[in-house]
């Protein structure tokens, strides 16, 4: 088992070289300045055979990731060698992952389904729930994916102090900022959550933009001027497949039920669109979301986690 540190962009180069075979568990890190802010510090591989990427967490925490194992049969022996070297370098710490640094990268392992359902949806990877279990490792968050398959009887809710609108591409270019300013209000009280720097989110979505289903998107705005909520959605692999990834909303009183007047837009457009199934993506199973995607009609299709294990 071999243990590197990086501290330079010059490390940085030298891992991705010493790791080439495991360059699809590094995607979302081609950056040096995505490097930087998922707080990665250390790489642990097996030659050609294993690799996980280590990430500075909260409250001083460990977070393992991008993980990459050429046979499954080893993912048992790799865990466990895993613990023990973060033990021997880190000292008596928790161990949580996968997690690629936060929650604005790829995280969670598939439960059941091992397949990839649609773009971004997670699979195993050659490891699985029994391999974290097995190994003294608990289950820290859970989440869930819903698929609704009957589109009928939901009609779009009117609202006297909210209304619905859509944006352009070029609109939303020059949304950004606002769109960030939502973004971290609704999501910083969400599981392993780090402030992203502005510019660097605001080139992150920009690039994401494009492949979003921009007419079935809406954005919901308060009577007073000030924008409440945003949508994400794009489509499936499917003809017909429509994937609801993201219904974000500010946390105050003037937002409330702007997440229904979304859900209910989206899924009644879609169907007048053709539509005939969506995936209500990777919901906590503790959040709103999952609750409100059950009162229209979503049922549980796939199950994820992110594990826990106390090094001590």
């Amino acid at each position: 088992m071999n243990w590197k540190e990086v501290k330079t962009e010059e490390d940085w180069h030298e891992m991705r070289t010493i790791c080439s075979s495991f360059q699809f568990a590094m995607h979302e890190f081609s950056d040096y300045e995505d490097w930087l802010f998922s707080r990665a510090f250390a790489v642990v591989y097996e030659d050609n055979s294993a690799f996980s990427v280590l990430f500075h967490g909260q409250n001083s925490k460990v977070y393992f990731g991008c993980l990459g194992l050429l046979d499954s049969s080893d993912a048992k022996r790799f865990i466990q060698k895993l613990c023990v070297m973060v033990r021997e370098k880190c000292g008596p710490v928790e161990l949580h992952g996968p997690i690629n640094g936060n929650s604005w990268y790829s995280y969670r392992l598939p439960i059941d389904h091992s397949e990839s359902l649609f773009v971004g949806d997670p699979t195993c990877k050659g490891f699985s729930h029994h391999d974290f279990i097995d190994n003294g490792f608990e289950v820290a968050q859970s989440y869930e994916t819903y698929l609704q398959k009957d589109l009928s009887g939901v009609e779009p809710i009117e609202s006297s102090r909210l209304m619905i609108k859509y944006h352009s591409l070029e609109e939303l270019q020059s949304m950004l900022p606002v769109l960030y300013d939502v973004s971290i209000e609704a999501f910083k009280h969400a599981a392993y959550f780090t402030d992203m720097p502005k510019d660097l989110y605001i080139d992150r979505y920009a690039s994401l933009l494009p492949f979003g289903k921009l007419d079935l998107m809406p954005y919901v705005w308060h009577e007073n001027g000030q924008l409440m909520a945003y949508s994400f959605c794009y489509n499936g692999f499917e003809k017909g497949d429509l994937v609801l990834k993201t219904l974000a909303s500010r946390n105050n009183r003037l937002s409330a039920g702007a997440g229904r007047l979304m859900a209910s837009e989206i899924i009644s457009k879609a169907r007048s669109m053709g539509y005939s199934r969506i995936w209500h993506a990777l919901m906590h199973s503790n959040n709103v979301s999952k609750i409100m995607s059950g009162k229209f009609k979503g049922e549980p299709y796939k199950k994820y986690a992110v594990y826990r294990k106390k090094l001590y």
